[in-house]
């Protein structure tokens, strides 16, 4: 079976601003499918599809209302999870005591998946959660409303409650701001013991007029503004952990990596869409891109490719390269030879330096020349004086 809470509450909430989803959908435990709060005199304000570029506008707007919000983020949607501002927003709403959530990867109708692809849009979305927060989310709400028996089960092995709301506030099927406020009127003049409410980040109405009203209707009503989680006394987190360092939650690829993209994009671009170029992308190494990563680089590839080669050709003229862990044990090797009355020429610290990136297991691309420039400079910038004879 498939259900839409999107189609069960879009009627009701035109009419009324309060949306009641049938008990009738499906014989599950009481924390499989929640539809509304549990803890009475609490409004739980939720926002869907983001993080966007007014995430951070209502994180100061709930924290001047004493409120705490919950986002439903999205892996690829508005925009990847893992660009640096998308990383700094939800950083920011988790560090203000804000609850964040999964509301799976490209916001697909998931009863119409299932396999791998299903699997999926749960996987990447937690795991990227969990890289920027260092939260495992213990809640996930399915895009449109739309669930069936697959769905809840998917999220019950992610340790996952699913969470629809009983108010709408229409903003994302046309509603304006004054019809949404006047959602929030109606449904706070009908006294419910809770409220658990659904609006989106991404209408920039929601965040600018009809949050800031809300909130002060809310609380004027008497309401305690809470998380989701703290509305059904549950967890926000399955587990919490250190976020994960900025290189392991998004890679900063160098001009030379994204030209690597770029020469995949083109010699795939007539057979592959941009989304399925992903899977084989990061088996190559790029474990976070996303198509809109590609799409940016397409259309800066002009400016990247002259990046690259101006870079390139500062690097011919660079001075040589210099590892300091080579650089110090070849320094301990030549004090040793030279406390034991040895004297030592170039050639030998040249080939002890070989035999020390070997031991070190250097890269055959990142070690050191050895060349004269190299040997001249090694010796002026540690001071020292060698004999052209000798060992």
């Amino acid at each position: 079976m498939r259900f839409s809470a999107a189609q069960i509450t879009t009627l009701a909430s035109a009419l009324f601003g309060v949306a009641n989803a049938s008990s009738s959908l499906g014989s599950r435990s009481a924390d499989s499918v929640v539809l509304k709060c549990r803890e009475p005199n609490t409004v739980a304000i939720t926002f869907d599809d983001g993080p966007y570029n007014w995430t951070e506008e209502l994180v100061h707007t709930l924290d001047n209302h004493g409120a705490k919000g919950t986002f439903f983020v999205n892996g690829n949607n508005y925009g990847c999870i893992y660009s640096e501002d998308n990383v700094k927003r939800i950083q920011y709403l988790v560090e203000r005591g804000h609850q964040i959530a999964s509301h799976t990867w490209r916001h697909e109708h998931l009863p119409q998946l299932s396999g791998d692809r299903l699997d999926a849009e749960f996987r990447k979305t937690n795991e990227a959660i969990k890289k920027i927060t260092g939260c495992s989310p213990a809640f996930m709400r399915p895009p449109y409303g739309e669930y069936n028996d697959e769905v809840v089960e998917k999220a019950a092995k992610n340790g996952q409650t699913v969470v629809i709301w009983d108010f709408d506030s229409a903003d994302s099927i046309g509603a304006t701001a004054e019809q949404s406020k006047s959602h929030y009127d109606n449904i706070l003049g009908q006294h419910p013991s809770s409220i658990l409410t659904l609006n989106h980040e991404t209408i920039e109405t929601t965040p600018n007029q009809v949050i800031p009203y809300a909130l002060q209707k809310i609380q004027e009503k008497g309401f305690k503004m809470v998380t989701v989680a703290e509305c059904l006394g549950m967890p926000a987190c399955n587990t919490q952990t250190s976020p994960a360092t900025r290189d392991h939650v998004r890679q900063n690829l160098t001009y030379q990596q994204k030209i690597q993209v770029l020469d995949f994009y083109h010699l795939n671009k007539h057979r592959l869409s941009m989304e399925s170029m992903i899977p084989p992308l990061r088996a190559m190494g790029f474990t976070t891109i996303c198509q809109s990563t590609i799409s940016r680089f397409v259309k800066n590839e002009n400016q990247i490719r002259q990046c690259a080669a101006e870079q390139n050709e500062h690097a011919k003229r660079a001075s040589v390269v210099v590892l300091p862990e080579v650089e110090d044990a070849l320094l301990r090797w030549i004090q040793q030879e030279q406390e034991q009355g040895h004297s030592i020429s170039g050639d030998a610290i040249v080939e002890r330096g070989r035999g020390i990136c070997d031991e070190l297991q250097v890269p055959e691309d990142q070690r050191i020349g050895f060349s004269r420039g190299w040997l001249d400079s090694f010796k002026k910038r540690n001071g020292l004086s060698l004999r052209r004879a000798g060992r």
